[in-house]
């Protein structure tokens, strides 16, 4: 498992959506699977994660991830990310340089959805914390924040309506 300790980093946000999924281990799996988010994150121009290691009831990885804007070059980020996976309930995500930290959990609810026809959703929570209080870099995050947790919602009723709710096949068949 991997340890941060960065007393100056400041809870900057946590974001709550309730996503009308009731299959809480695809929208787990959605974002627990880093490689695949280019594929509906906007902005997510590419990963690659280390072989997974278990400690316990736990799975970590590193990840080498670029983001930006796609065909910007200068207006790119590549960076290490240190991942504990704890099926299905939380992913905490720890920048190599300690910069960042998000910690997201997830819980099942039985409320039901008329959009999906679904007799319960998923509840999503993002804590963010970031290394810094620029205001400028506070509210890009915020709104990249969001924009991501609703490309996990888009992407999670696109696979129910097509009747693909398979989510990462590497990672489900590691968390079983």
């Amino acid at each position: 498992m991997f340890s941060f300790q960065n007393p100056s980093l400041i809870a900057d946000q946590l974001l709550e959506r309730t996503i009308p999924v009731d299959n809480l281990k695809l929208v787990y799996c959605l974002v627990a699977n880093v490689e695949r988010y280019q594929e509906f994150v906007p902005g997510w121009i590419d990963a690659k994660r280390s072989a997974l290691e278990f400690d316990g009831e736990k799975i970590c990885h590193t990840t080498e991830q670029t983001v930006g804007l796609p065909g910007v070059l200068f207006a790119r980020r590549t960076f290490s990310t240190h991942t504990t996976l704890e099926p299905y309930s939380k992913i905490t995500v720890l920048a190599e340089d300690k910069s960042f930290r998000f910690t997201w959990t997830f819980e099942k609810t039985n409320s039901s959805n008329g959009e999906t026809g679904q007799t319960g959703c998923t509840i999503v929570r993002c804590k963010s914390e970031l290394a810094t209080n620029n205001p400028l870099v506070r509210l890009l995050q915020t709104t990249h924040l969001e924009t991501t947790v609703l490309a996990f919602e888009r992407e999670a009723l696109r696979r129910i309506r097509t009747e693909d709710p398979s989510s990462c096949t590497h990672l489900t068949a590691s968390l079983q």
